[in-house]
């Protein structure tokens, strides 16, 4: 072979190489979420727990291939903040995405658009009043979104002493998944109603798929109603995107004999279906901080990691975390006094 004929040969296997890189990095997921969840209980606040935004709506498009990533929706049911909600889009990428977001909020346009924290400095592509468009190219780096009207009151909420977005819109645009755990691997156990509880405790992963799971069918109370209860050490919960667990955990560990777990995924840990400070109570709820305890309880442990979860309407304290641990892309959003935040 002549010298001609090995540069073409290597150029060529250059060119396949970087094209197979750039193929296999550029990735968009995004996840099946349930439309609501139709409360099985009578309740004198709601029937229905919605789950998917009519706020907005958000679709991620890359290498010309548009991806629907139906925002989530959150609200509040307590003063100063009962007329606010929150809708956040969840999705995984690499590479380079182009975001569009149709604001539902009102039939005329917005005069102007937010893309915060404006530090990042994301600038929109364009903007009509009812869509903006823009980019994200660093997974991770999650975004607000807020659609300013000349009526004030379309999208701001007003008090006597503060203003704030009425209903706030978040882009959670998370890294790529690596090692996530599949159904049919060794160990793990498909999470369903009518799994015995015995082996849920056996497995080395809790593997809850995509759609919606009251942990109160399974935890009945009276004490922990709705708690998970993680006994096993080094144990893995793993939420799929698309699922949305109604409830908390509880990793059962002591000063003296700490244990470890794992919590991960692209899913949602919700206590919506919770009064105010009232997950692990006996219903009707007491309205006592002495009796309140966090929605996920991993205090007195070591060792744990948390990634990519997102912990919604978290009724008191959210996590109260163990020492030596891994918190990672995370999302925390809560109403309650108290409801925020890892201690």
């Amino acid at each position: 072979m002549n010298k001609v004929n090995f540069f073409i040969l290597k150029s060529l296997f250059l060119i396949l190489l970087f094209t197979n890189i750039t193929t296999v990095s550029a990735e968009v997921v995004t996840y099946p979420w349930p439309t609501s969840y139709p409360l099985p209980e009578s309740n004198p606040v709601v029937s229905t727990i919605p789950i998917l935004s009519d706020k907005y709506k958000v679709t991620v498009t890359q290498d010309g291939v548009s991806h629907n990533a139906n925002p989530l929706f959150s609200r509040s049911y307590v003063s100063p903040s009962r007329d606010q909600t929150f809708s956040f889009a969840q999705f995984s990428y690499s590479g380079e995405v182009t975001v569009e977001v149709e604001s539902l909020l009102s039939a005329t346009n917005a005069v102007r658009v937010e893309i915060l924290p404006a530090a990042y400095g994301i600038n929109p592509i364009s903007f009509d009043g009812k869509k903006v468009k823009f980019k994200l190219n660093k997974p991770g780096q999650y975004v607000s979104v807020n659609f300013i009207y000349s009526n004030a009151t379309t999208n701001i909420s007003m008090n006597s002493t503060t203003s704030r977005i009425k209903h706030g819109l978040m882009i959670f645009g998370d890294p790529l998944e690596q090692n996530a755990p599949q159904q049919t691997d060794a160990g793990v156990v498909v999470y369903s109603n009518e799994i015995s509880t015995a082996t849920l405790e056996n497995a080395s992963t809790i593997y809850f798929p995509p759609g919606v799971w009251d942990l109160r069918m399974r935890y009945t109370g009276p004490t922990y109603k709705g708690v998970l209860q993680i006994n096993k050490n080094n144990q893995q919960v793993y939420l799929a995107g698309g699922a949305v667990v109604f409830g908390g955990l509880q990793l059962n560990s002591s000063w003296s004999a700490k244990k470890s777990m794992k919590l991960k995924g692209r899913g949602v840990f919700s206590g919506a279906v919770y009064p105010r400070w009232g997950i692990q109570q006996v219903e009707p709820i007491v309205y006592s901080s002495n009796k309140a305890n966090p929605m996920i309880q991993l205090n007195a442990s070591t060792l744990n990691e948390v990634e990519g979860i997102c912990f919604l309407n978290t009724p008191f304290h959210c996590m109260p975390g163990g020492d030596n641990s891994t918190y990672k892309n995370m999302k925390i959003i809560g109403w309650e006094g108290n409801s925020d935040g890892i201690r």
